[in-house]
């Protein structure tokens, strides 16, 4: 199958902007490259009242207009196909799709990051997924970032994976090992007394007070959460400690 990877993020992160860059980039590198853009409102490209609309609506299974500079082509699907079955109408053609969107799928991934701020909070569920990220305020442990933009550099990489991914070696990161689930809370250990973010954020969390083991992915997660909520409050400024409590209605405080 071809190679698909996914450029994913919030909207008006910059995805687009992210695939023009790449694109030149990519072709000067000798490959050939197809995009894939994912439309979770359904959008249709066809204005209804054309006459490619209409014959869509009248029944055609498959709409082709050809013109000087383009062919257009309509499908009526049943059902949303899946990312895997729609690269294959790029078989033969191109050596590499770039698909927008599909935060969701298990492919692997580039995700975006907005320039506020305030764009902190990961929309893909499956961190391990990601080859890279650009502009990410809080970087994944063995994931390469790209603060600013840096389309050069992030072309060499997808070059790169390109070629493990024909060689057939893995395409992404292994997954960190779960964290200790709340079964596994014990007394904390000197070493556990805190754990250290990248950005120098030391991040605990207690349960009836006994420290919950983190891994240092979840402590970056939680960091990202807790400042993306900040943020959404229009809160202004790099906060030096946070301090989030929940107890049930009628307990003391601790």
């Amino acid at each position: 199958m071809i190679p698909i990877l996914c450029v994913s993020g919030f909207s008006g992160s910059g995805k687009t902007t992210v695939i023009e860059q790449l694109l030149p980039r990519l072709r000067e590198r000798g490959l050939r490259v197809g995009t894939l853009k994912h439309d979770v409102h359904g959008a249709e490209p066809d204005r209804e009242g054309k006459d490619t609309w209409r014959h869509a609506r009248a029944g055609s299974q498959l709409v082709m207009m050809s013109g000087p500079r383009c062919v257009f082509t309509r499908r009526n699907v049943g059902e949303e196909p899946s990312l895997e079955s729609l690269a294959r109408y790029f078989q033969g053609e191109v050596d590499l799709v770039l698909a927008e969107g599909f935060s969701q799928s298990q492919l692997p991934k580039i995700e975006v990051f907005p320039l506020q701020p305030g764009g902190v909070l990961s929309r893909v569920p499956d961190p391990s997924r990601l080859i890279a990220t650009v502009r990410a305020p809080v970087p994944f442990s063995g994931t390469p970032n790209f603060p600013g933009g840096d389309a050069e550099e992030l072309a060499d990489l997808v070059m790169r994976w390109r070629s493990a991914t024909a060689a057939g070696e893995p395409q992404v990161t292994e997954p960190e090992p779960p964290s200790a689930g709340a079964e596994e809370l014990a007394p904390a250990a000197p070493e556990m007394a805190g754990l250290l973010s990248p950005d120098g954020r030391t991040v605990r969390v207690l349960i009836d007070g006994r420290e919950l083991p983190l891994k240092p992915f979840l402590g970056r997660m939680l960091t990202g959460i807790l400042l993306g909520f900040l943020a959404s409050l229009k809160w202004v400024g790099d906060p030096a400690s946070i301090r989030v409590e929940v107890r049930r209605e009628g307990e003391p405080e601790a």
